[in-house]
């Protein structure tokens, strides 16, 4: 459950004058001095259905809120992900973790994890996962544009890392791998909803691409290898759409 942003005030520790914000379960978080003033948590956030789906998943923080200050916020913007289209995806800020959270969830809406990215100075890794986040597939972006793929087939592609899916869904249906493998069941899963899967991974992962595409077509899928030197989240709308044109 997110809290809600009620109102910017001032801060006792640094002395700004409206850094400090206030949310509706009570908690505070200055965005100059980084202070973090814990809130209460309502009796229904705890028994919230939503939020124990399945207990592997674990704790997703009850401090997240849809404000992202600066630094996260520059991070994202590099890659062309604006405060509202994090928000769409649902990708919010933690004060307390200080990293980016959000959850992982089958095609189904049923939870299978949540993961970070930390940006806290004593982060010893700069991203994690947490529950079964591999237990089931997760499609982002299911809707395809109209006559982008003229041929009738339907393919999904798969990259390493949310914000990648993201870039990509603007497109065409990707997923997630959260790394750089993906079972033979999963890719089961896909071949009853999709002809195909196009590999986009990191360059440096062009024998990983490789792999996975063979095992695609033991599923049946068309399995195809697209590789670029840079990562699929640092290409614009438009170079993005141009790669995958080239691939149907």
């Amino acid at each position: 459950m997110t809290a809600i942003f009620l109102h910017h005030t001032s801060c006792e520790t640094c002395g700004s004058k409206d850094n400090n914000a206030v949310y509706d379960d009570g908690h505070q978080y200055c965005f100059g001095c980084r202070k973090y003033i814990p809130g209460r948590v309502p009796i229904h956030h705890v028994h919230s259905p939503e939020l124990w789906i399945d207990n592997k998943v674990g704790d997703f923080p009850f401090d997240t809120t849809p404000e992202i200050p600066s630094k996260p916020l520059l991070w994202l913007l590099q890659y062309g992900i604006t405060q509202h289209i994090a928000n769409s995806f649902g990708i919010y800020w933690s004060p307390y973790r200080e990293a980016l959270c959000w959850q992982i969830k089958s095609p189904r809406d049923a939870i299978l994890g949540w993961s970070t990215r930390n940006f806290s100075e004593q982060a010893k890794v700069k991203t994690n996962h947490y529950g079964a986040i591999h237990d089931d597939i997760n499609i982002v972006g299911i809707q395809r544009p109209i006559n982008f793929c003229d041929d009738g087939d339907t393919k999904i592609v798969l990259v390493e890392d949310y914000l990648s899916a993201i870039k990509v869904s603007q497109i065409m249906p990707a997923m997630c791998l959260y790394g750089c493998t993906i079972s033979l069941e999963a890719l089961q899963a896909l071949s009853k909803t999709f002809k195909g899967v196009i590999v986009w991974l990191d360059s440096d992962k062009l024998e990983n691409s490789r792999k996975i595409a063979l095992k695609a077509n033991l599923t049946g899928l068309i399995g195809q290898v697209l590789y670029t030197e840079l990562d699929p989240k640092c290409y614009s709308r438009t170079e993005t759409q141009r790669y995958l044109k080239a691939l149907l």
